[in-house]
């Protein structure tokens, strides 16, 4: 069994695409069946981005980074949102200022928060505990803000052309036992449309991620719900131009009362040129 340390280099080597084939293979069966294992993934992809920002990401690393790990789309989008994260607290970051009056002498020196800030200039803000609250919630609600507009922008309308709807099974492996999973997608097919059959149904809401070879291409939240047939499913759109000729999982997970994810199913499909 794999230390947390070799673990967590494993995931490093596989997001900079220096893993050898059967090693990468392995592991994605592993990624999709272990949820521990794919939010380390995602904590890792966030490590990565935040090296490579801070300009500590080591030279033997830069290279795989630029021409592996940021040619997915949602690496871009995940570079994108934390280079203007930190632009903007280095732009708008709380001001601080040692007391030093001498009407406050006899205490001992603190720090309290610029009143004259020019985004929370407006508040009548006298307590620096209360300051420092007040900060941390609005900058939080201005993230929250951000992150919700990117996965919207993430979601986007449907592309202009065509729009071809497929019925997935859950559980088929890649490649030539894909079975019925093999789609045909003319050139000109502007939204695919998946029905995702549910083993069952038993989650407040679901969202599922979208993989080719290890990288993640979208992701989708709260995604609507239907029968097919008689049977429970839910609905995921791409935008065609997303996937050519290859091999895709989509891992699906349900979202209970808690807020929690828990993985439900993956389906395997393979894109065949018309």
């Amino acid at each position: 069994m794999e230390t947390k340390a070799t673990q967590q280099q494993t995931i490093r080597e596989y997001l900079l695409g220096r893993l050898p084939s059967e090693q990468q293979a392995q592991f994605e069966e592993l990624l999709f069946t272990n949820d521990e294992v794919y939010e380390e993934l995602v904590m890792a992809e966030d490590e990565l981005v935040d090296e490579y920002l801070r300009a500590e990401l080591p030279a033997s690393d830069l290279e795989s980074f630029v021409s592996h790990f940021i040619a997915a789309p949602e690496h871009q989008a995940k570079l994108r949102f934390a280079r203007t994260l930190r632009k903007y607290v280095a732009a708008e970051g709380s001001e601080y200022q040692v007391a030093t009056d001498e009407r406050v002498a006899d205490v001992p020196p603190t720090k309290v928060l610029r009143t004259s800030s020019r985004w929370l200039g407006f508040l009548p803000i006298r307590n620096p505990v209360f300051g420092y609250a007040m900060t941390a919630v609005v900058l939080l609600v201005l993230v929250g803000v951000s992150w919700i507009g990117w996965r919207n922008l993430n979601s986007g309308p449907r592309d202009s052309g065509p729009l071809l709807s497929f019925v997935l099974t859950p559980g088929l492996s890649r490649g030539e036992d894909a079975g019925s999973n093999r789609l045909r997608v003319s050139a000109d097919t502007g939204t695919i449309r998946f029905q995702l059959l549910l083993p069952e149904d038993r989650y407040e809401s679901y969202e599922a991620a979208l993989d080719a070879e290890g990288r993640t291409l979208t992701t989708k939240s709260n995604l609507p719900k239907e029968l097919v047939n008689g049977q429970p499913a839910v609905v995921l759109e791409i935008p065609a131009r997303l996937v050519s000729a290859g091999d895709y999982r989509v891992k699906l997970s349900g979202v209970n009362r808690d807020g929690n994810s828990e993985s439900v199913a993956s389906y395997s499909f393979r894109i065949q040129n018309p």
